[in-house]
Order: structure tokens, then sequence, then C-alpha cells
């Protein structure tokens, strides 16, 4: 008989995931599970250093670049700096609802609230819950205006 051992982690996290009422914690790249699709309801864990933050996908605004850790915007919340590139949160983020427009950034499609095409310095991108917008340039606008043109 093979005795499956759960660690303390682990229990935590599927305690909070029950008191949370998200559908599952996804732990994601940099661990030793591969990483699982990540849903609007899911709830990640996400490595900022000498804690794991747990954030809803959901509160996820935009995610930009910074060499091997990123800075992930959320709705209502200061930015957070993380151990993660985008490329590895673009193997764990649902390609329906995160898109990356370029190189540093991927935003979440589900959560612009407005466009304001070709502003005089860029096209800027507003979001829910957020004050700040942020300003993508032509190819990134080109990107963007054919993602939601039904591109994919």
């Amino acid at each position: 008989m093979v005795e499956a051992r759960v660690t303390g982690g682990q229990r935590t996290i599927t305690r909070l995931t029950r008191s949370l009422g998200h559908s599952r914690v996804v732990i994601g790249a940099g661990h030793s599970r591969p990483p699982d699709q990540v849903a609007v309801d899911d709830t990640l864990a996400v490595p900022t250093g000498r804690a794991t933050m747990l954030i809803a996908a959901e509160e996820i605004l935009w995610l930009e670049s910074l060499d091997n850790y990123s800075r992930v915007h959320r709705s209502g919340a200061p930015p957070l700096t993380v151990r993660r590139s985008l490329a590895e949160w673009e193997e764990i983020l649902s390609a329906e609802s995160f898109f990356r427009l370029d190189h540093s950034l991927i935003v979440s499609l589900d959560q612009i609230d407005a466009i304001h095409w070709r502003w005089p310095r860029g096209t800027q991108l507003a979001s829910v819950g957020c004050e700040e917008t942020l300003t993508i340039g032509r190819a990134a606008t080109r990107r963007l205006k054919d993602r939601l043109d039904g591109g994919c």
C-alpha cells in the first residue's frame, strides 16, 4: 500500500482554497509539478521572495517583465514584484483571458475597461479598478486590435 504524504503547505493551500471560495489554487511554474492552465476563478500561489502570496487570477490587470521577475498589476491593490518570468506566466495563464502584447507585457483582456486608440503618445488601456492607465506602442496596438477583431 502506498501512502500519500500531504505536507503542511499543501494542507494550508487546500484550507485557504476552501475558505476563499475559489475552485482551486494553482501553484504554477517554479515548483515540482507542471503548471496548470489558470481559469478566471482560480487563485494563484505567487512567490514574492520570502513569502508566497495567494492572488485571484481575476485581480490581475497586466504583467510587465523585469527580466527573470515580473510586476503584477492588480485591481485595487499595489503592484507585486514576483520571481516569475513572463514566459512562465504565459505557460499557466489562460490564452482566452490573457494576451501577450509584446516581449515585456501581458494584459488581462477581461479587465480592460476602455481603450483609447491612437492617443498622441500611444494607445492607452484603462483597466477595471485601477486609476493608472497602460500606454502601449503601435505594434502592440496592432496586435491587440487584431486579437479583439477575432484573431487568436
